[in-house]
């Protein structure tokens, strides 16, 4: 997620500032030790040379000549360790250098810190020193690693340190390129400008922003889609309460309750059944919230519970019908009174219209 080209070079001089005072302790201790071998190897020769000068007749000087120069080249070869293929023995790869106390001399001129000394315990050769800044050096590279944004520094260091760690300038900025399938819904502006501002002050790269925004909208889609289950359910439930209630008449009452409804306006008719229970149940879908509201309608205006007149205008509609059988009855009366049917129908009229004086 971040960069870390804009330390590196600092962690590069660390390192070597921390390698410095080691490499210094052992090329000091090599330079002793090349210079004892090459002594012991001159005095072996000057030896050699001086038992040969004095044995010329005889063959102690040849002898002596020869164990000089055994001694001055063992010395010479191996570095001053004082071993030769003769005594049988390797030379100590470990010590070869590096004196028997060399933990101390790394600590420092304070050999009582026993803290330090305990950290250097960990390692058995000075080599694996290095090798553990090297582990140390591989992993801060593969780290998540920012240097903190600079409260202190002008707007310029500010910007430049926003552009590197993928925050916008603004913000605004959050929002001008959202992930593909995000689409901010006018509802959650507000909600979501507020969530930029947060973001901005703490910081928070670009990514971390679309990828909140992107689970809040998952969870969005997630609850709309099992409140939508859920109305289909409840309404399905709702519908066989009210059918098992009112039996034959229950789509009557239905239809009457959303005609009496419209009348008000269908944006009051959808807030009326669109709203909803704290238990999250639409009042349409409440079977006792309906059972109420068709007791409310027959109470408030009984036109609505005679066939034929619930949709559109029921007072002109209980008029007009009351009117036009009456202009039966007077022209025709013989048909009015073999239609039995039409004698029942103006005697309900005429109730409903008694009611609603």
């Amino acid at each position: 997620m971040f960069s870390r080209l804009s330390f590196e070079p600092d962690f590069d001089r660390m390192v070597a500032a921390s390698l410095r005072p080691i490499a210094s302790k052992w090329f000091c201790f090599a330079d002793a030790a090349h210079a004892a071998g090459d002594d012991a190897g001159g005095g072996g020769g000057d030896a050699g040379a001086g038992a040969g000068t004095g044995g010329d007749a005889g063959d102690e000087g040849a002898q002596g000549a020869d164990g000089a120069n055994g001694a001055g080249t063992a010395s010479g070869g191996d570095k001053g360790t004082g071993k030769t293929a003769g005594d049988g023995g390797e030379p100590d790869a470990t010590n070869a250098i590096w004196p028997e106390k060399w933990r101390e001399e790394i600590a420092g001129a304070d050999d009582t810190d026993a803290k330090r000394l305990n950290r250097l315990g960990r390692f058995d050769q000075p080599g694996k020193i290095f090798d553990s800044f090297l582990e140390i050096e591989q992993t801060l590279k593969k780290a998540d690693i920012r240097s903190p944004f600079p409260d202190e520094g002008d707007d310029k260091d500010k910007a430049k340190w926003r552009k590197a760690n993928g925050v916008p300038k603004e913000a605004a900025g959050y929002y001008e390129k959202l992930p593909d399938g995000v689409t901010i819904r006018e509802e959650d502006k507000q909600a979501m400008e507020t969530l930029a501002e947060a973001m901005h002050a703490s910081h928070a790269p670009t990514s971390h922003t679309h990828a909140a925004v992107g689970a809040y909208y998952k969870h969005i889609e997630s609850i709309l889609a099992q409140r939508a289950k859920d109305d289909a359910q409840e309404k399905k439930d709702t519908d066989d309460a009210l059918n098992e209630l009112y039996g034959t008449d229950f789509r009557r009452n239905i239809n009457d309750l959303n005609a009496w409804l419209d009348a008000a306006g269908g944006e009051v008719k959808a807030k009326i059944f669109g709203s909803r229970a704290p238990d999250g149940t639409a009042l349409g879908n409440d079977p006792e919230f309906l059972k109420w509201m068709i007791g409310q309608m027959r109470t408030i205006n009984p036109l609505v519970t005679v066939p034929g007149l619930g949709g559109g205008d029921p007072v002109a509609a209980l008029d007009d019908e009351i009117a036009a059988i009456e202009k039966t009855i007077q022209k025709d009366n013989a048909t009015y009174r073999a239609d039995k049917a039409m004698q029942a129908r103006y005697l309900e009229l005429i109730a409903a219209r008694d009611k609603r004086k």
